[in-house]
């Protein structure tokens, strides 16, 4: 397989050429179609040009080449069967809501909700909560506390707790602020959510191949968690706030593209470009962009979730990974 020039100098795959005895003819690598008309016996040995070896060398040549490439996959660099991987960012509710009916088979998709459903679960489950049963409506939530009984209710809309006006009597036990979710209040529990946009970001990715939960308070993991895997389409979903772009949710997928940068194997799209573009124009003073932005001068207005927006700027606060299981919970992976 032809990786793409700027991945080759991590995968070692002319090492595989290399040793490949007998199937170098006419000038042609058989195995990567590369032209060996400016090298000969003489020429130096490199991680991207080994396949004019002849076979007496082979052996040695290989283990040498693919020893260095060991060192480099045991560093953080991606293994030496990964593809490339397109990166691509949907910035609106208008474009996931596209997601169910899409091709998802071996798609990542990243949901970023960070003021605040997905800070709210990576929080619960960093303070021992068993998993978060996120959920569209509060008729839907209602529902599931029938199916689990024990659970906890929580949501929000228009960011505050659901009340029993809102929902036929009902009063929700949490609301969708992280320093709610405090370990005495759900270790141990199953919590069932419904937020105006984050739950119904995770809902519409469930076709996915995996579904993880993105914040600040745990980009690094969750950036780490995708770089080790051979992922071939990645999706940073943006929750968005009602129908419109959250500009706190682009951030940090421009912030999650920013980390993937240093790993070639990574492939931006233009919504990605301009995801990166975007974070790196406000990342000399990232604490006042996101404090401009229509969520946060909510969230300041109100005297009691004003700490909520300095708790979810807590970058990777929780080294965890959060994903979302085929049966719709989203819990702590191992790492």
């Amino acid at each position: 397989m032809d990786f793409p020039r700027r991945f080759r100098w991590t995968c070692g795959w002319n090492a595989c050429c290399a040793a490949t005895t007998g199937r170098v003819t006419g000038g042609i690598c058989a195995v990567c179609n590369r032209a060996q008309s400016n090298t000969s016996a003489r020429s130096r040995a490199t991680r991207n040009n080994t396949c004019f070896i002849t076979s007496g060398r082979r052996t040695a040549v290989l283990r040498r080449v693919m020893s260095q490439t060991v060192v480099l996959t045991r560093i953080g660099f991606p293994p030496t069967h990964c593809m490339s991987c397109q990166v691509e960012i949907l910035f609106t509710p208008a474009e996931f809501r596209e997601l169910p009916a899409a091709k998802l088979t071996g798609t990542t998709c990243v949901v970023f909700d960070v003021l605040r459903a997905t800070s709210t679960f990576i929080t619960a489950l960093a303070n021992g909560a068993h998993a978060i049963i996120p959920v569209a409506t509060i008729a839907e939530a209602l529902a599931a506390k029938q199916i689990f009984p024990d659970a906890l209710l929580a949501g929000e809309r228009n960011g505050l707790r659901i009340g029993a006006s809102q929902s036929g009597g009902v009063e929700f036990d949490l609301g969708n602020s992280p320093r709610e979710f405090l370990p005495a209040r759900v270790a141990g529990r199953t919590i069932i959510s419904t937020t105006t946009n984050g739950t119904r970001a995770l809902r519409a990715c469930a076709a996915a191949g995996r579904v993880l939960a993105g914040s600040w308070l745990n980009l690094a993991a969750t950036c780490d968690y995708v770089i080790q895997r051979n992922i071939q389409r990645l999706l940073l979903v943006c929750a968005g706030t009602g129908e419109d772009l959250a500009l706190e949710d682009a951030f940090a997928a421009g912030n999650f593209c920013d980390l993937l940068a240093t790993h070639p194997r990574f492939e931006f799209s233009d919504s990605a470009r301009v995801g990166l573009k975007l974070f790196h124009a406000a990342s000399a003073d990232l604490t006042t962009e996101v404090k401009s932005a229509a969520n946060a001068r909510r969230l300041l207005a109100n005297a009691a979730l004003r700490d909520d927006l300095e708790f979810c700027l807590g970058v990777n606060r929780f080294p965890i990974i959060a994903g979302m299981d085929a049966s719709g919970k989203i819990t702590r992976l191992s790492e």
